[in-house]
């Protein structure tokens, strides 16, 4: 529920017609009032920083400011005293409303520019990792193609040395044989 929400719900209070109405309106609004409590509570869990705290420790108060005005409200409202509801509605608790929404909004500004910052910092940190990760994977290759051509020449190099005296042999040159040197 927004601002405006609220500030409906309180105005379908003021023109309800019907005590169930009423009633059902009342449920509406200590709904919202317990959910806007536990958001509060939930922000505030988050190790906020100081001057986080002190904007919900302003919007609590505003918050409580705001509930004695609608309980006025909703005294001349049973009493359908319509005019004094509406001015009450529109003259106190809407400014009210406002500068709790104005606060909410410098919260959300606060925490969108750190939720974006962190973001470009772990894209930093990602593509820092990716190319280490590369530089990793080509000098493995590298090590890898080394480590293949030794074992290949290790091995085919005695066996073109046996092979070269084998021709030898089979051509009737037994001189030319090389022996393995220990």
């Amino acid at each position: 529920m927004n601002k405006a929400h609220v500030l409906a719900v309180w105005l379908n209070h003021v023109i309800s017609s019907t005590d169930d109405r009423t009633q059902k309106i009342e449920g509406d609004i200590t709904k919202f009032k317990a959910r806007f409590e536990k958001a509060l509570y939930g922000y505030d869990s988050n190790q906020p920083e100081a001057f986080e705290l002190e904007i919900t420790k302003g919007v609590r108060e505003k918050a409580l400011n705001y509930d004695k005005i609608g309980e006025r409200l909703r005294k001349v409202s049973v009493a359908h005293e319509d005019e004094a509801a509406e001015e009450i509605l529109f003259n106190e608790m809407t400014p009210v409303a406002l500068s709790i929404s104005q606060d909410l909004a410098k919260l959300i500004e606060y925490n969108e520019k750190g939720a974006t910052q962190s973001y470009d910092e772990s894209k930093e940190i990602y593509s820092a990792s990716f190319d280490l990760a590369m530089i990793l994977i080509v000098v493995s290759a590298v090590l890898l193609v080394f480590a293949i051509w030794f074992a290949i020449t290790g091995i085919a190099k005695p066996i073109q040395n046996i092979t070269a005296s084998m021709k030898n042999l089979a051509s009737g040159d037994a001189n030319s044989i090389r022996r393995p040197s220990r």
